[in-house]
């Protein structure tokens, strides 16, 4: 892993990597809401998150925009040639990029904490392509990133690099060359909780799920207690296909929620950081059937 450097991420600027740069002028980058439509055209946004509600982000596969005055103004303080693989906000003025050029074994961090006006980077090395990637930072400068080889081979390479302070961590928490572990959330500093691919077998309630309690270092799986209505329907398909939806959620450091969709809709709680999880809401209908849940208290949630 390299040095963190300061960047400006506009290709066009040619200062030296060592100095802090900021962002252009509001006269270039600003969007007014009048021309937002017509300067966005063919530019497919990713997603706009918004953490207030008057200010949030918006990110496509190159750029990305500060949204201010609710909405009214968008303020582009990212563009970048090489894609954007993942992109967090835990604040107004705090967020972070992870981007991968094609061909590359290695990735590049970026973080702002003054609102996109300047990026500092850091070199993650992996020693083989980056395909995907995930990252998860709270507002106390904590978090990770995850970084995946092709999806698609279910057994590809994996890396869990860990943020400390707002800075990226010089050795990966965890590594490996098959892996398959997605949606890591991390609700206290050494206990993790990800999802898995789906696991196949009659009567199986061994769901996609995993849980480290040493800082994402080693996982072990997790055993969702069964329902008769999922034992029935294994027993019907002949082995049920567990699918947890993303995400799981934390709304306290012990108090957490996941959805399971498949082979029935449940709602499940753990209430000590993911050791052990119950159901506590059953849909009307019970096979095939997939389902969401946000939360923002213990007490307050929708489904």
């Amino acid at each position: 892993m390299a040095t963190r450097q300061s960047h400006n991420p506009h290709p066009s600027d040619r200062s030296s990597s060592a100095r802090v740069v900021t962002q252009h002028s509001s006269k270039t980058s600003r969007l007014q809401v009048a021309n937002l439509q017509t300067v966005l055209k063919g530019t497919a946004i990713q997603n706009v998150t918004m953490l207030t509600t008057k200010a949030g982000w918006a990110y496509s596969r190159q750029d990305v925009w500060s949204i201010s005055e609710a909405g009214r103004t968008w303020d582009a303080v990212w563009h970048h040639t090489v894609p954007i693989l993942a992109f967090a906000a835990p604040s107004t003025t705090d967020a972070w990029i992870v981007t991968v050029k094609v061909g590359a074994r290695h990735c590049e961090v970026w973080h702002t904490s003054d609102g996109g006006r300047t990026w500092h980077s850091a070199t993650v090395q992996t020693g083989w392509q980056v395909l995907t990637a995930s990252v998860a930072v709270a507002g106390n400068g904590q978090g990770h990133v995850l970084l995946s080889g092709d999806p698609a081979t279910m057994t590809a390479p994996q890396m869990l690099v860990n943020i400390k302070n707002s800075h990226v961590e010089t050795r990966p928490a965890f590594s490996t060359k098959s892996g398959g572990l997605s949606d890591i959330v991390f609700p206290t500093v050494r206990d993790g909780v990800a999802v898995d691919q789906a696991v196949a077998g009659a009567q199986n309630i061994t769901a996609p799920l995993f849980r480290s309690t040493n800082g994402g270092a080693t996982w072990q799986p997790i055993l969702l207690p069964a329902s008769p209505h999922i034992a029935a329907s294994a027993n019907d398909k002949g082995g049920a296909s567990y699918v947890v939806v993303n995400p799981v959620t934390f709304v306290t450091p012990s108090i957490g929620y996941l959805t399971l969709a498949n082979p029935a809709a449940l709602l499940y709680r753990t209430t000590n950081a993911g050791a052990s999880w119950s159901p506590i809401h059953t849909p009307p209908v019970t096979t095939g059937y997939g389902i969401a849940s946000a939360w923002l208290t213990p007490q307050m949630g929708w489904v």
